[in-house]
């Protein structure tokens, strides 16, 4: 506070210069009486920002092995303070005992903010690993979907497949940017009323195209076809990897079944394959990150689905075995947990 405060703000100076800088250098408190007399003293720097100590109390900020800082007591008045005399030990006990303090406090915030900073960072670089696994499936649609441009001669017909290849570049670039929005620290869900015919109707499209030519019995069966709040493009990277993980699981062919259909106030979605079933010794934990059953797999995909329905504040549960997998997932049907922000 005071006219000098602006100056005391922005001032740098070398360290260890001063009093405040010898005591923060060799972490000894001082009380100095006539600072003006001491070899230490920065007189110029008093000088120029206008503060004339004619008292000193001096403490080093000591958290643990760092010298973090310091805390300096200016007495400008020339005369005793109110009849007590000079500042003594008694007093400078006391500051160093605040001083101990607020290093701690001080010491706490930054290692708290440096965890949450690690945390972050740790959380980016599962992210992008997440981004890097989930882009393959739009990838592998749209070599399907030109697989099936470069046999089709029906002008009509071929953009229809242009449409669903540029709706996977759609869904690539939301991926990125949901990792960007997550570097930004925005980690919102993009809740919508959704027409649950259209979505089932583009989820048959996209994944039809991912099983093209795999000897896989593919469908969607719609039971329900009212409305429901979900971010469709969170939702089909959910179906997106199921999928990816059943078609892994049947390299000759099989059958893969996603049903739709409500439950009072849910709606259900069920996935299920005819492949060997998830390997026993990673059932327990199947979600966790990394946990991998297959060779050459990254056990990032139900990790991010698991993430996925978590923040739709839903539940998904598997049933595993020699006869296949089913996944059953329940969301909230008509509760937007964000607001309503649109529709589709």
């Amino acid at each position: 506070q005071g006219p000098a405060a602006p100056r005391l703000v922005e001032r740098t100076v070398p360290h260890g210069t001063g009093l405040l800088g010898w005591s923060i250098k060799h972490r000894t408190p001082l009380v100095v009486d006539d600072p003006s007399q001491d070899p230490r003293h920065a007189a110029e720097l008093a000088s120029e920002i206008g503060v004339v100590p004619h008292h000193l109390l001096v403490a080093p900020l000591i958290d643990g092995e760092d010298a973090i800082g310091g805390i300096e007591i200016i007495d400008q008045r020339s005369s005793a303070r109110d009849g007590d005399g000079p500042w003594n030990t008694d007093d400078l006990k006391l500051l160093v005992l605040i001083a101990a303090q607020a290093a701690g406090a001080i010491g706490m915030a930054r290692r708290r903010s440096e965890q949450s900073n690690a945390d972050r960072l740790a959380s980016i670089g599962r992210m992008l690993a997440g981004l890097l696994h989930d882009l393959k499936t739009p990838m592998t649609i749209i070599s399907g979907y030109a697989q099936l441009m470069a046999a089709m001669d029906d002008p009509a017909q071929r953009d229809k497949y242009v449409e669903q290849i540029q709706r996977q570049f759609d869904l690539m670039a939301g991926m990125t940017r949901e990792v960007l929005a997550f570097a930004r620290g925005d980690t919102d869900l993009v809740m919508r009323k959704v027409y649950v015919h259209r979505f089932a109707e583009d989820l048959s499209k996209q994944l039809g195209a991912a099983v093209y030519g795999r000897g896989i019995d593919f469908e969607v069966e719609t039971r329900y076809d009212g409305t429901a709040y979900f971010d469709e493009q969170k939702l089909m990277r959910v179906f997106h990897n199921l999928a990816s993980n059943a078609i892994e699981a049947m390299p000759d062919g099989g059958h893969l079944r996603v049903a739709i259909e409500r439950d009072r106030d849910e709606l259900v979605w069920t996935v299920r394959d005819t492949g060997p079933g998830i390997p026993e010794h990673v059932r327990g934990r199947m979600f966790d990150l990394f946990a991998t059953g297959r060779k050459g797999g990254t056990g990032l995909g139900l990790a991010i689905v698991k993430k996925i329905i978590d923040d739709h504040r839903g539940m998904i549960r598997p049933q595993t075995g020699p006869a296949g997998t089913t996944f059953v997932i329940r969301l909230p049907l008509t509760r937007a947990l964000d607001g309503e922000q649109g529709e589709s």
